[in-house]
């Protein structure tokens, strides 16, 4: 039945004659014309949209679009938190096969997959600046023609750059890896570590030797403030957005400028004495060179430091020494002194 009705339906089309749009100029339109327009719903004849009409337009400043973009930017970030709790975790099974068995193999093999999730939240972290830029320049009333072919146009020559550099040039001044060598030598070994390139052989289009290896790599466990061991460790955790298409380097979107650590109860102190003093709510963080101001909300515990701290303090009780360093808690280097 349906058949019938669409077959008779397009014979009663075909006998009808042709209702051709006359022009202004009293001619009527083509074949080619007539055909394009019935192809088309009435409603966009009658509105008197075109193919032009579909053509990818320039994007304007809208509330609602940016607010797209920055919906983009933070599911970006979230894939970004959850390679970094990756990280977190090949920190940890690394130490402990150290721990086990010292320069294992298995090492070697989670240290690779370490640098390539580093690399891969680096071209991530390219698409989130790239959407940032889009985003800057649009709430600089600028026009963005052809959005799309921006946006790959852009990540691709971005990610051509980083891909293009040499694992040193990548990984030399990276804070995570670093982090993963110190922490995974100190396990064995009572004197500081060699200098993160002695991990990162030259290749060509890098730089001397000279240039980076300034001294090993410790890491301490004291609070600046105490000068002793951690106890009930917190980290000033603050998360602050930016665009780093704009810096000579590109940086995670979680970034903070202080990440310093102390045991609780005395900076708690050093705020209880602020109020006394002022009303002020922050103060200047205690650490030597940090021009950076804190609020005690910024404070978050930090039970994985201080695991480490616990951990660092029962192998010094087991080899029967003791570290006299009144180092800062944080990735130092032996010859700045």
């Amino acid at each position: 039945m349906a058949n019938a009705v669409a077959s008779s339906s397009r014979t009663r089309r075909q006998n009808e004659p042709s209702q051709r749009s006359p022009r202004p100029n009293g001619e009527t339109e083509s074949d080619e014309e007539e055909s394009e327009r019935q192809a088309k719903p009435r409603i966009l004849v009658e509105a008197g949209w075109t193919n032009a009409t579909f053509v990818n337009r320039p994007i304007v400043k809208s509330t609602a679009l940016i607010n797209k973009i920055i919906k983009l930017q933070a599911d970006l970030t979230q894939v970004i938190v959850e390679i970094n709790e990756g990280l977190e975790r090949a920190r940890d099974l690394a130490r402990e096969i150290e721990e086990c068995s010292e320069d294992d193999d298995m090492i070697k093999s989670i240290e690779k997959n370490f640098l390539r999730n580093l690399e891969q939240r680096q071209l991530i972290q390219i698409q989130h600046d790239v959407l940032g830029e889009m985003s800057l320049k649009l709430r600089a009333n600028e026009e963005l023609v052809d959005a799309d072919s921006y946006y790959e146009n852009r990540c691709a020559e971005l990610s051509a750059q980083y891909e293009a550099k040499t694992a040193r040039a990548k990984f030399k001044e990276s804070e995570d890896y670093q982090s993963f060598r110190a922490l995974i030598w100190e396990i064995n070994h009572e004197e500081g570590g060699p200098p993160i390139t002695f991990y990162l052989p030259k290749e060509d289009g890098d730089e001397s030797d000279e240039d980076f290896e300034m001294g090993s790599m410790v890491q301490t466990y004291r609070c600046p403030i105490t000068l002793l061991p951690f106890k009930e460790a917190v980290t000033r955790f603050v998360v602050t957005w930016h665009c780093s298409y704009r810096r000579s380097t590109l940086s995670p979107p979680l970034s903070v400028t202080c990440k310093h650590s102390f045991s609780r109860q005395a900076i708690l102190e050093m705020f209880d004495q602020q109020r006394a003093r002022a009303a002020a709510s922050t103060i200047n963080c205690p650490v030597s060179g940090c021009k950076e101001k804190l609020a005690r909300h910024d404070l978050k515990d930090d039970p994985r430091l201080q695991k480490l701290c616990d951990a660092a303090e029962k192998r010094k009780a087991l080899y029967g020494h003791d570290d006299g360093d009144d180092s800062e808690a944080e990735l130092i280097d032996d010859d700045d002194d």
